[in-house]
């Protein structure tokens, strides 16, 4: 999946299902992976979640966090991107970009 397929995924785990009444804006890499089996999105090249070891789809997100089409050299590449898409989500008042 690419970032974008990601975060999508990541919205429908907190916004587009059945909650208990108290939200916790937290979630583990386990329990994505156990959602991404849930829904048994497609993780690569028409193969779906459901197929793949839990390390496999662990990895594929990683890669997909840290990357972009440059790479980051460092955690402080990583730090600037994260603080360009948070100001674009308060510019443009799209908070879906965080996610």
């Amino acid at each position: 999946m690419d970032i974008k397929a990601w975060s999508n995924l990541i919205y429908k785990y907190y916004f587009e299902r059945s909650l208990s009444e108290k939200v916790n804006l937290h979630i583990s890499m386990q329990d994505l992976i156990d959602f991404a089996k849930d829904e048994n999105v497609e993780i690569a090249n028409g193969k779906y979640a459901s197929t793949f070891e839990d390390s496999f789809i662990r990895n594929d997100f990683s890669r997909k966090f840290w990357l972009n089409q440059e790479g980051n050299r460092n955690l402080s590449d990583l730090q600037k991107k994260i603080n360009q898409i948070a100001y674009q989500a308060i510019t443009e008042k799209n908070y879906y970009v965080l996610l």
